[in-house]
């Protein structure tokens, strides 16, 4: 167990800290802007100039905590203390929830024989602590597979720390398939910036440095930090899909043939889910806008819930691969971090929550338009759908989805 003593950074380095800290920041944040501000001539820039987007991982990890409001983006003054009270936090929460029986179990593997080891735990542990555990040591196990780092059992330990730690400081959510895949994607980001990217930054001794990258003990610490932030700023709300009080809702009453007459309104104040509710309105209203031809193909053929709900719950990590999937969540976190600075609320909260990752659902349509309309039957459609090709590059798909963000914006808005 850590020293929580360690967990707080060295007050003398305040001195150090100056407007110039920003400057990671301040130049990957007004590359990101001008996209949306943009779009056309910002991918013209691009293919000049490809430090544009592809360069500025270099501190993405950094970029992630202020687009999720970890960081204040006005100024660095109080980021040595915001990430020390961070870390101290999940300090605290894992010795309250990570007890030595907890500990044990997570580190105990599964087997077959029901007199095993790992099922003594179902005597031991709550029946609450039990399940939450044992669904996400199985998620967990299969998260990410085909890359190295989530095949180490250390990696795998702290995932399932995080997940555990979460579901129960969130019982009214608790643990949900597909959360594995979202925590994994943040805790790649910090691996990769912290362990594997440090040599980009000249002078080691600088603030920046100090603060984010020296101590290699917190990994664990601060990924839970940026996931549970994203999971609370509303993502979290996508998972409640398969509550029982949302299985009969008014959505799923509605014959199909009346699906796509259905009013906006009629969506919003349904009692349905809000995924189901975001998807709806994507599919019914926003899609037959962005590409009619399309949609008309399409509304007769399939429902969107058969192919879109993983795409959300799993945040694409099925579709694509970690790299690709990185430069998607940049502007996804972007957005909604410009919506928040601005404060451009949006009427409805299940539209204001991550609008980007509708354009993109939009956006991965539209890039395989050409394939979706040779399918002659229905199941073949589907079928298609169900496996989304893997040669699509991510750059066609968040080009793509910045010029409908652009220029369907105003006419889409609730």
């Amino acid at each position: 167990m850590e020293n929580k003593n360690e967990i707080i950074i060295n007050n003398e380095n305040e001195k150090i800290i100056n407007e110039e800290n920003l400057e990671y920041f301040q130049t990957a944040y007004e590359n990101f802007e001008f996209h949306f501000d943009n779009c056309e001539q910002a991918i013209q820039s691009d293919i000049k100039n490809i430090k544009k987007m592809n360069n500025i991982p270099n501190n993405r990890d950094l970029l992630w905590q202020i687009f999720l409001g970890v960081l204040p983006y006005q100024s660095s003054a109080n980021w040595n203390q915001i990430i020390s009270d961070e870390r101290s936090l999940y300090f605290e929460a894992k010795k309250q929830y990570i007890t030595n029986d907890i500990n044990e179990f997570i580190l105990t593997k599964k087997i077959k024989d029901k007199y095993s080891s790992y099922f003594k735990f179902k005597d031991i542990l709550p029946k609450e602590d039990y399940d939450f555990l044992d669904i996400i040591k199985v998620d967990v196990t299969r998260t990410f597979q085909k890359v190295e780092l989530f095949k180490q059992e250390k990696i795998q330990e702290i995932l399932i720390n995080i997940l555990y730690i979460f579901a129960k400081k969130n019982k009214g959510i608790g643990y949900r398939q597909g959360m594995s895949d979202l925590c994994a994607i943040f805790l790649y980001v910090i691996y990769k910036q912290k362990y594997l990217d440090t040599s980009f930054i000249e002078d080691k001794k600088t603030f920046l440095f100090y603060l984010l990258y020296s101590n290699n003990e917190f990994l664990e610490h601060d990924t839970y930090s940026l996931f549970s932030r994203f999971m609370l700023k509303g993502y979290m709300h996508f998972f409640l899909y398969n509550d029982e009080k949302y299985i009969n809702g008014d959505l799923s009453k509605v014959d199909n043939n009346k699906k796509k007459l259905l009013k906006k309104d009629e969506i919003i104040k349904s009692n349905d889910s809000e995924l189901k509710k975001r998807i709806y309105l994507v599919y019914y209203h926003q899609f037959p806008i962005v590409d009619k031809q399309l949609y008309q193909f399409m509304v007769d053929k399939i429902e969107p819930e058969v192919f879109i709900v993983r795409w959300y719950i799993c945040a694409f990590s099925r579709e694509f691969t970690l790299p690709q999937l990185l430069e998607l969540w940049d502007l996804i976190l972007l957005e909604q971090f410009l919506v928040d600075k601005n404060k451009q609320k949006i009427k409805d909260d299940h539209n204001y929550y991550y609008k980007f990752v509708d354009y993109i659902v939009l956006s991965m349509l539209i890039n395989i338009k050409n394939l979706i309309m040779i399918k002659k039957t229905n199941s073949e459609l589907m079928s298609f759908l169900m496996k989304y090709p893997k040669n699509i590059e991510a750059k066609n798909i968040y080009t793509k989805a910045l010029e409908i963000y652009n220029k369907h914006e105003k006419n889409i808005k609730i």
